[in-house]
């Protein structure tokens, strides 16, 4: 098998990493990627459409299998919603193909670009949380093959150590070829999506909590330049499936131009955009409705639209609170960012319904709240300071999109972690796989 000296980085761009690269094609290929890995007792991580924010997708001066290829459907129940993949599907696939069948994904990230494999590794959870928790809770079985170059199929029933350790397991376990999950009922192509001003983030907790049993959907954006009365005020969005199909065809992404000036996205340039996008909801609300992959995929829109940062990149935050520290918590983040005078263009709010099914899932019950900051001097200082906050709150940081958490503080954020590390050794006894992550936190 070849391999390739390749450079590449994850979706936030901070950091360019050269590794060598397989392209495997089918389990064969995987099988014997492994086995030169371990001859050479080199580390190896499996990454998909590296739509990772941090370093979860990095493998800085090891291997990487690049898993695109693999992305046949293997086996599909019209009647059952039952599927089997490989894990280079993505998530735009599903619903190009299943999507008029009424079937669609039952848990999906914020991208239809994402990977199956990327979701199993990372657990991801989608606007539906509370009703449907995360990825992880829909899987039936996992194939993977491990550091041995053997293919184990593994479920809850049968290793369900090593099933509960690869789910939101990082790709520390072994390399996943197939994944068995069922999909979800999509009775028709398109959600009515009710939009509301929410005036602080009192407002908006108490509205998210009360959406838990109404919506199907829910998620909102917080405009984190507003201060005073108007801390954490924002747009809410509240959608269940519309009643008819409407017609919708999805575009070509528009380009993002490859060089944009660092100070595009900038406190001033944020100001004017939150403010606009604040304002473009009337008082009363609006009712509208919206394609399902549209309302699911906004930002799949721009292609590359991370090139929005510049040439350094960006750090993508996103903490889950309980419900009861949600309020005081949250007030405190955003009090911390105004305190250092930066400001986040995206930050997203929702809702979550449960513990994950994974030994490292992210996912509890509480509210959850994602933030993007541009890679400037005081970034880091400020996400280390919302960790501390986080912790002392009883929440913790999603791995998928962290580069900066360090070892200390993911132990207490992740209680199980010694679970996973106990199961990962039984499997992986030469520790093949491996991650700039799990090395920057000892996992």
């Amino acid at each position: 098998m070849k391999w390739k000296n390749i450079a590449y980085t994850s979706w936030g761009a901070t950091t360019e990493t050269e590794v060598q690269a397989g392209r495997p094609e089918r389990v064969r290929d995987v099988i014997n990627y492994v086995e030169q890995s371990a001859k050479l007792e080199t580390h190896l991580l499996a990454i998909g459409a590296c739509k990772s924010y941090g370093d979860a997708c990095l493998n800085e001066d090891a291997n990487v299998l690049l898993m695109e290829r693999m992305n046949r459907i293997l086996d599909f129940d019209p009647r059952s919603g039952e599927i089997t993949c490989e894990p280079g599907v993505t998530f735009n696939e599903l619903f190009e193909l299943f999507l008029d069948k009424n079937w669609m994904p039952p848990v999906t990230p914020g991208t239809g670009y994402a990977t199956i494999g990327g979701a199993v590794t990372n657990d991801v959870h989608g606007k539906n949380h509370d009703r449907d928790g995360s990825f992880g809770d829909h899987i039936k079985w996992i194939e993977l093959v491990n550091s041995k170059g053997e293919i184990m199929r593994v479920s809850a029933r049968k290793h369900n150590d090593l099933f509960r350790a690869t789910i939101a397991g990082l790709g520390l376990t072994g390399v996943i070829t197939a994944v068995n999950f069922q999909m979800k009922e999509a009775p028709t192509n398109a959600v009515l999506v009710r939009y509301k001003r929410m005036n602080n983030i009192k407002d908006y907790i108490d509205r998210l909590i009360k959406a838990r049993g109404q919506y199907e959907f829910s998620v909102g954006w917080i405009d984190m330049t507003a201060k005073g009365k108007n801390l954490g005020r924002g747009i809410l969005e509240e959608a269940n499936f519309a009643d008819t199909n409407i017609e919708y065809k999805r575009l070509e992404p528009k380009k993002i131009p490859k060089i944009i000036p660092g100070f595009a996205i900038n406190r001033l340039t944020t100001k004017i955009f939150n403010n606009r996008y604040y304002h473009r909801i009337p008082e009363k609300g609006l009712d509208k409705f919206v394609p399902l992959q549209k309302f699911l995929y906004p930002l799949d829109n721009w292609k590359n639209w991370n090139r929005l940062y510049g040439k350094k990149g960006f750090y993508q935050m996103q903490c889950v609170l309980p419900d009861k520290t949600a309020e005081l918590s949250i007030t405190r983040i955003l009090g911390a960012c105004h305190t250092a005078k930066i400001s986040s263009p995206l930050a997203v709010i929702k809702t979550m319904g449960s513990e994950g099914a994974g030994r490292l899932s992210f996912p509890m019950k509480g509210v959850t709240l994602a933030l993007d900051f541009p890679n400037t001097s005081r970034t880091l200082n400020v996400i280390r300071n919302i960790h501390e906050i986080v912790a002392t709150h009883g929440g913790r940081i999603y791995l998928a999109k962290d580069n900066v958490l360090d070892t200390a503080t993911f132990r207490k954020m992740y209680p199980n972690y010694r679970d996973f590390m106990n199961t990962k050794d039984s499997y992986d006894i030469i520790n093949l796989f491996s991650s700039s992550l799990s090395r920057r936190i000892e996992l």
